[in-house]
């Protein structure tokens, strides 16, 4: 099965950054509303075994809930954008459970993580093709503020795809510490 952590974005954000992305220019394919999310560590196909040992991974993580906010939009990809995102501003909690999770894993030889720098985002579109007008319209929209919003859990979720796109599900939901 195909599979990811996440953090959940709660409906409201969710749905402005949807709309957010209805206005983008040129070829692009957006992510359905209901997928829009925080990818911690992207775990490709795995079996049920190793959704276990995530899942006992996921557990140990103890961070304390907390507040972020997805304010800003960008770009991956230099001169060929391939993806535009909403920025997520935190105190750095993201990254540390992202190094966290991805040192775990490895431990147990579970391949996961990037090869580029995490940087922590809801991706709003994939970009088939790359052009001016979309770079200008992210220039404009740089600091556009989505919302805040309190992150309480983290989850493992399946992906399943499908001649309409991904359909999510989850299959894991570890709840962070009340502070």
């Amino acid at each position: 099965m195909r599979a990811f952590i996440a953090i959940e974005l709660p409906k409201d954000v969710r749905k402005r950054i949807y709309e957010f992305g209805l206005d983008l220019p040129g070829k692009v394919s957006r992510v359905a509303e209901e997928n829009i999310h925080i990818t911690l560590q992207f775990l490709g196909d795995i079996s049920d075994e190793t959704a276990s040992d995530i899942i006992d991974e996921i557990k140990t993580v103890n961070e304390g809930r907390f507040t972020a906010e997805a304010n800003g939009t960008s770009y991956f990809g230099g001169h060929e954008i391939r993806a535009v995102f909403a920025k997520i501003i935190d105190s750095g909690k993201i990254s540390r459970i992202y190094l966290d999770l991805e040192a775990r894993l490895a431990a147990r030889g579970i391949k996961a993580g990037r090869e580029e720098a995490y940087v922590p985002h809801a991706t709003i579109a994939r970009i088939k093709r790359g052009n001016a007008e979309i770079k200008a319209f992210i220039s404009q929209n740089a600091a556009h503020n989505f919302g805040r919003f309190d992150v309480t859990s983290i989850c493992l979720r399946k992906s399943v795809l499908t001649e309409k796109g991904s359909v999510y599900s989850t299959m894991y939901e570890h709840f962070l510490r009340k502070v």
